[in-house]
């Protein structure tokens, strides 16, 4: 991959300005919505290596950008935390959720958890209906327009559709 991005996008990386003497006066990054420009060749390479360079996991297949990211991802890719409760052994990705489900799930089923969007706790039968009414996308029948949940739903329809039942 970094093959096809060296010979396919060169001009993102060495995109240089100059001047008639042929000194360079700075190195702009051409990736688009960036422009961050550096004092020299070098240091513009590392920085697209650093923030726009794209790399695919072996593992998983997942694309990660950023060299550093990159290198995470391949230290903790694949590993997994089981459940230690005797006939769980459920596998998580990270230990937070290991932990989260333990307590939850075997030592206090009543015990609030996160909601998975804005990470306020709630007990599990009122997180249900709590992503219902904040979180679930809905779609305006009368104008086609999405909303995040039933609460802004209401919302615009009182504002943009007053006469509507």
């Amino acid at each position: 991959m970094n093959e096809h991005y060296s010979t396919e996008h060169e001009e993102h990386r060495y995109n240089t300005s100059t001047t008639t003497t042929g000194t360079i006066v700075e190195c702009v990054c051409q990736v688009p919505d960036c422009g961050e420009s550096f004092p020299t060749k070098k240091e513009l390479i590392k920085h697209h290596g650093v923030k726009h360079e794209e790399f695919t996991c072996d593992k998983c297949s997942k694309t990660i950008v950023g060299v550093h990211k990159y290198k995470w991802h391949q230290k903790i890719c694949g590993v997994q935390f089981a459940c230690d409760y005797p006939a769980c052994g459920q596998l998580f990705n990270t230990k937070t959720e290991r932990r989260v489900h333990q307590r939850t799930a075997h030592e206090n089923p009543d015990l609030k958890q996160p909601c998975p969007h804005c990470q306020k706790l709630f007990t599990k039968k009122s997180l249900t209906s709590h992503i219902y009414k904040m979180h679930k996308e809905l779609i305006c029948k009368l104008c086609g327009k999405k909303t995040e949940g039933f609460k802004e739903m209401q919302k615009h329809r009182k504002e943009e559709h007053p006469q509507s039942p």
